[in-house]
């Protein structure tokens, strides 16, 4: 048998680098810090000018590209296809992905989750494999457009994605839910109802803000001034609760809090065999009712009144910070609002004025199609794109767009004098309302439909 050859590992390159002499506690500070730099800019603050994490916007990009009207796509196949900008798993997106149904920023079939008012803890979302989503029509309404005016970039992945996704107003504060940011800055967004957040905005007054979920603001308890003027401040919230069959009946969406059912006084009742809960929950929302057994003593329904009342409020403490140029920092909500407003409408002109050029060079096109016909039918049949715009001075955009059109078209519009008119009419209505197109008052729209 052949000896195995033997294999040198004597170094046969001199290393032209040597290695850097540095601490091992400066390299640690140094790699911590890259990491914590890109755990808060890219994970967990949103950014500035749409309030997406990148993972929200990655989701809601995949989404974008697979949009067909009135059809569903399976779940899975959709949150796998965000790998292709994503450097990390997507294996947590099953999350956000439901809470966008919530929020009805998608639209979808099947069980995505939801908290339970009766005992406080989280339905879970269905298996991926078992659920079909898709963008709701009333955001791909909202973005389909516009996202030809968004830079693209290049993801970590190589493929490129948009910048930003062209929202009217911040995302993360128009979701079901707060968002939060688990990483060495502190972030907790609140979620307020679109179109209060607006009202708000245009008339610089955040009483005028509205939860975006069925539970109310203690107004004269929560320092909302704060959170519109800094960035920072706590708000209190509460439950519907009602008093009925000798009981209270807690009605309310559960995405910010539940109900404090840890409540000392009211376990102490319930084991004492006082009080009894019920589970209500319908089509029409979460519901919990707590009632008097009957025949219990000691006890009466406005003594369960009292009790509701130290059991349905919370208050939660907000900051929000987003994320500019690498860099994290705390924000206004209404400066947050006006840029990204301001940059909605920036972006629904551009879109108006390039509809409007191509209006233009529609009825420049059709205005040709007498002359062109009549060069290419009768003059020059076999005059080449060079020698028809030589000889009527048109642009190769112009020529391209009229050779698509067949012979017999040419010559039937050409000589339908009224088809002709029709379809001048036509493009010349288009053109005057493109030209009389009010950006505030359409974004004012979008948002009452969010």
């Amino acid at each position: 048998m052949a000896k195995k050859k033997k294999v040198d590992l004597t170094p046969t390159q001199v290393v032209d680098n040597p290695p850097i002499d540095v601490a091992v506690g400066e390299l640690m500070a140094r790699n911590f810090n890259e990491f914590s730099r890109y755990a808060i800019n890219h994970r967990a603050v949103p950014v500035l000018y749409d309030g997406c994490k990148d993972s929200y916007r990655r989701l809601l990009w995949a989404a974008i590209l697979m949009y067909k009207a009135g059809t569903l796509s399976p779940a899975e196949t959709l949150v796998k296809s965000v790998a292709r900008w994503h450097p990390h798993s997507v294996d947590g997106l099953d999350g956000t992905m439901a809470l966008f149904v919530h929020s009805g920023v998608f639209v979808g079939e099947g069980a995505f989750g939801g908290v339970n008012i009766a005992d406080g803890e989280m339905d879970p979302c269905a298996a991926l494999r078992y659920l079909h989503i898709g963008l709701s029509p009333t955001y791909h309404k909202l973005l389909a457009d516009l996202m030809k005016e968004v830079p693209m970039v290049e993801s970590p992945v190589g493929e490129p994605e948009p910048l930003f996704i062209p929202f009217p107003l911040p995302l993360s504060c128009c979701l079901k839910s707060d968002v939060m940011g688990l990483s060495s800055v502190r972030t907790v967004i609140p979620s307020f109802e679109p179109w209060s957040l607006y009202q708000a905005y245009v008339n610089d007054d955040p009483n005028l803000l509205k939860v975006n979920s069925n539970i109310n603001i203690d107004y004269a308890n929560s320092n909302l001034k704060d959170i519109w003027e800094k960035g920072k401040g706590k708000i209190t919230y509460y439950y519907n609760v009602t008093p009925v069959n000798n009981g209270v009946l807690f009605e309310g969406d559960t995405w910010k809090f539940v109900p404090n059912w840890n409540n000392e006084k009211y376990q102490r009742l319930l084991e004492d065999g006082k009080i009894y809960q019920q589970d209500l929950t319908d089509i029409n929302g979460p519901k919990a009712f707590i009632g008097v057994v009957p025949g219990a003593r000691g006890i009466t329904q406005n003594d369960v009144i009292d009790l509701a009342k130290e059991m349905y409020f919370t208050t939660i403490n907000y900051q929000i910070m987003i994320t500019s140029d690498e860099s994290a920092k705390p924000i206004p909500l209404k400066v947050w609002i006006d840029i990204v407003f301001k940059n909605y409408v920036d972006l629904l002109i551009k879109a108006n004025n390039r509809k409007i050029e191509e209006c233009k060079f529609d009825i420049s096109v059709q205005e040709a199609i007498p002359d062109f016909s009549n060069y290419v039918l009768n003059v020059n049949p076999k005059a080449t794109d060079q020698e028809i715009a030589k000889a009527m001075g048109y642009t190769p955009e112009m020529i391209k767009a009229l050779n698509g059109k067949t012979l017999a078209t040419l010559r039937k519009n050409s000589e339908n004098k009224e088809m002709m008119k029709s379809i001048m009419d036509s493009l010349q209505k288009r053109l005057n309302n493109l030209m009389s197109f009010d950006p505030i008052k359409t974004a004012e729209e979008i948002i009452k439909q969010m």
